[in-house]
């Protein structure tokens, strides 16, 4: 066989995977921790995508693998592993981009590859969407499990390496070596899109990269106060109603007398142990609805209706939303152990994603959410020596602390950041906006605002109910790749 008349085979081989129907498609269904947003949003953004496109499982990717290197860094070591990763190329012509999805910080779906906005453009540049899964996550593991000891190749360094090193070898294997490669992500994988695309210029054209948390940052207060801000936005009486619920239940909480109460109150699975690690918990659907208020429901909305529901107190308000799926609550009792069970942080089992991303923060970005000094709403209980706690405690490394310094002094931050040709979305009401890029940093690095919806939203495929201005975020990232591949089609 003649190599021309080889590429061609393995060109179409690698076109036809997209086409052929998945044998069962498996989405992610699996009881996310408490603490796990970013897995729990995915699944509700996929199986909303389902109910509206039902057809579109019958035509999902298959499961592929790459064989991939376990440490980078050192050349004695010559394990590997295998690293799953999905095609769609059933919009792909000769010639045409890839679009490289980043794998989250969670699992990866074949249905990534499908849905989303990457995968709306691909028809009009006849681009190949392709997703890799992030290192340890899914069923991506070098490791057999997640004793301490073994979590020592889950780094952003080794993952920027993966990327890179599939990037080269896959663009042979699919002849695109030649092709534009513009790498998606959002949130972290939005991070690591700007991050590749700096450090691997010569692999990249260009990275869409947006609500990417750029600065790794140990007190992350702002998160707090871009929650105020846009539970105010809803209402100035949806903030108070949150802050007093907050106040009551904390004064509740630290009374012996009326602890038993407020576990009846919240229908707590296990007693209160700790009256801080209670109130980080009840936060969660406040700073979930705030993170993903975006189509189609507009969780905010149901949140600040329960706040203000002037027929209770102020903390039965705040239980209520703690008890309701629909903005990020329980679907049952609440949970307030972080660290036992199936999913909790303590299990060293590889299908144990938590575990993993809790990690990465305590190793690398820190982004922990504490309570600024004034106007809070989360309790002003909860305080950095409260997550380093729990770094410690999880993975027993006396002192542990996330080295932030190495973290911006090697990737840049969110000011000094040398990469070129990336576009990132962020929103005003994202509580994860202002650790990315919040002013133009080079004429071809720059931040595009976005307003009335939160993390990610422009990411998403679509939908009827987005705002004018999430509609707007999408035509400029269309005009941003129209520039960068020469696109003069029809608009």
């Amino acid at each position: 066989m003649t190599k021309a008349l080889l590429v061609l085979v393995v060109v179409a081989l690698v076109l036809c995977s997209a086409l052929v129907p998945a044998q069962a498609l498996k989405l992610d269904d699996g009881e996310p921790h408490p603490l796990d947003w970013s897995r729990r949003h995915r699944q509700q953004v996929l199986s909303e995508h389902l109910r509206r496109h039902p057809a579109i499982a019958e035509v999902a990717p298959p499961t592929q693998h790459f064989t991939q290197n376990v440490d980078h860094f050192d050349f004695m070591n010559t394990k590997t592993f295998q690293q799953r990763y999905f095609v769609n190329a059933a919009h792909h012509k000769p010639g045409g981009p890839v679009f490289f999805m980043l794998g989250q910080e969670g699992p990866s779906n074949p249905l990534d590859v499908m849905v989303g906005l990457q995968s709306e453009l691909a028809p009009r540049y006849g681009a190949m969407v392709v997703e890799l899964e992030h290192r340890y996550y899914g069923e991506s593991s070098p490791v057999p499990d997640l004793s301490t000891d073994n979590m020592r190749y889950l780094s952003t360094d080794q993952a920027l390496m993966d990327f890179a090193n599939f990037r080269t070898q896959f663009g042979i294997s699919s002849n695109t070596t030649d092709s534009d490669w513009i790498v998606w992500g959002c949130s972290y994988a939005g991070a690591t899109s700007t991050w590749l695309k700096e450090k691997y210029p010569q692999l990249f054209t260009a990275a869409v990269g947006g609500s990417s948390p750029l600065l790794a940052n140990l007190e992350y207060y702002e998160y707090d106060q871009t929650v105020a801000y846009s539970l105010n936005i809803s209402s100035p009486e949806c903030l108070r109603r949150a802050q007093e619920g907050t106040s009551q239940v904390q004064a509740m909480a630290q009374d012996p007398s009326q602890v038993a109460n407020v576990q009846k109150l919240f229908n707590t699975c296990t007693p209160i142990q700790d009256v801080t690690n209670f109130m980080n918990q009840v936060y969660n659907p406040i700073a979930y609805s705030t993170q993903y208020n975006e189509s189609p429901d507009y969780p905010r909305n149901r949140l600040c209706e329960i706040l203000t529901n002037k027929s209770v107190s102020a903390a039965q308000a705040l239980a209520n939303a703690n008890l309701d799926p629909s903005v990020g609550g329980s679907s049952g009792c609440l949970q307030l152990d972080m660290l036992h069970g199936s999913d909790g942080l303590l299990n060293t089992s590889n299908s144990v994603n938590y575990r993993k991303w809790f990690w990465q923060k305590c190793t690398q970005f820190g982004y922990f959410k504490v309570a600024p000094k004034e106007n809070n709403v989360v309790s002003s209980l909860v305080q950095l020596p409260y997550f380093l706690q729990g770094c410690q405690e999880v993975f027993g490394i006396n002192g542990m602390s996330p080295d932030i310094y190495r973290t911006n002094n090697i990737y840049g931050g969110n000011t000094t950041v040398q990469a070129r040709n990336v576009i990132a979305p962020n929103g005003f009401e994202d509580p994860w906006h202002t650790l990315s890029m919040t002013h133009i940093l080079s004429p071809s690095l720059s931040p595009i605002y976005y307003s009335g919806a939160g993390h990610c939203a422009p990411y998403l495929s679509p939908h009827p109910n987005d705002t004018p201005s999430v509609k707007e975020a999408r035509r400029l990232v269309r005009s941003f790749l129209d520039y960068i591949l020469h696109y003069y089609g029809d608009e």
